[in-house]
């Protein structure tokens, strides 16, 4: 990995948030954390873990263009977690350089354990790790929904059937 020097910037710690379905923020969305300032190269620099590309920091012109379908619906969320915007960025960086230099296996982008939802919150939160996965909140509440699709469809059979 190239050696790139960010600083902290006022959006430290943010989450950027795009939808990536014609849903639009009704649907899936896409999650990365905004890390800091390219010291020299003066860029907003984002930390993500996506199915497309894993782990990795990217300029943020770069993240807009690889995102550009539904970046009209882009939201930047300053930082709700208990950890300090510095502290995000940190950890969010570290594992990024850990998965990239590191000799264990990587742990892999997966939709319900460590989808790029739970990587922000990971690092927001403080909370969980690679180790002890969670469950991606976007994801439980889809769950929660066909259960009760599912749920109400089972009743409704019930009261065909008599």
């Amino acid at each position: 990995m190239n050696q790139i020097i960010i600083t902290e910037h006022e959006l430290s710690g943010a989450r950027l948030t795009v939808p990536f379905t014609a849903l639009g923020k009704l649907g899936p969305k896409h999650h990365a954390v905004i890390v800091g300032l390219h010291r020299i190269k003066q860029q907003l620099w984002i930390a993500e873990l996506s199915r497309k590309y894993g782990h990795r920091l990217v300029s943020l012109d770069q993240w807009i263009a690889d995102n550009k379908k539904y970046i009209a619906q882009l939201t930047v969320s300053p930082n709700s977690g208990p950890r300090s915007n510095a502290e995000v960025a940190q950890s969010a960086v570290e594992e990024i350089r850990f998965q990239e230099t590191s000799n264990e296996p990587s742990k892999k982008y997966d939709l319900i354990f460590n989808n790029c939802e739970t990587f922000v919150d990971r690092h927001t939160e403080g909370e969980g790790d690679l180790d002890k996965p969670k469950l991606s909140p976007q994801v439980s509440k889809v769950l929660q929904a066909a259960g009760i699709v599912i749920a109400t469809g089972a009743v409704i059979l019930q009261k065909r059937k008599k």
